[in-house]
């Protein structure tokens, strides 16, 4: 009788687990409330890609150099002019001396309508491409809990910090390339570009169904 009250207490444990894990949802990603807006659109067009249109103007403005990047807008600077480039490109170009007293004419900006970005995910790829992983990451937890060693918030609380781990790992490998067949080149670097950092602010979040 002894052995039969312990199966059914350790039926009764498990089944309350279960439950009570069954009404756990586990985000991850750039989670709401914890980024702001302008993050959470970039995040946004790098996962699924984004046409980026001027909200004034008719163009938008492309830096070409550093030092136009540094300073943002063609407003910064009072002495552009614009150029028609071959294949149609219009430019914002300024005069510059070199030595010698010789002018040159360098390309600041691009003056583009729009902009498409080609989709790059992050988080879809990478669990697409980490499925064994976090299958052993979830199966582990679930494993512990149901032998009563961890309590299903413990469960949660390590499936998603290891995810979130998981999705920096695969950045971190350099492996999220542009879903495009105009580039094969594989980068991230817009991932950590100062302002953004979006690689770091890759978290995970609990929430009740």
């Amino acid at each position: 009788m002894a052995g039969i009250e312990q199966l059914l207490e350790d039926f009764n444990r498990m089944k309350a687990v279960c439950q009570e894990m069954e009404q756990k949802k586990i985000l991850v990603g750039i989670i709401g409330g914890k980024a702001d807006s302008d993050i959470m659109a970039i995040a946004h067009a790098h996962e699924y890609g984004a046409t980026i249109k001027p909200k004034k103007g008719r163009y938008l403005a492309i830096p070409l150099t550093k030092e136009a990047q540094a300073a943002g807008s063609p407003r910064a600077f009072n002495d552009l002019r614009f150029v028609n480039a071959e294949g149609g490109r219009l430019l914002m170009v300024r005069d510059k001396k070199k030595r010698g007293g010789k002018t040159e004419s360098e390309a600041m900006y691009l003056l583009v309508k729009s902009v498409t970005l080609p989709e790059r995910s992050f988080i879809r790829a990478s669990f697409d491409a980490q499925q064994d992983e976090l299958g052993s990451i979830v199966t582990g937890a679930m494993v512990k809990m149901l032998e009563g060693t961890i309590t299903p918030t413990a469960a949660t609380e390590s499936i998603g910090a290891q995810a979130a781990q998981l999705v920096q790992g695969f950045i971190d490998q350099n492996k999220v390339a542009p879903k495009s067949d105009s580039t094969r080149k594989t980068q991230h670097t817009t991932l950590y570009e100062s302002g953004a950092h979006i690689r770091d602010r890759i978290a995970y979040e609990v929430v009740i169904k």
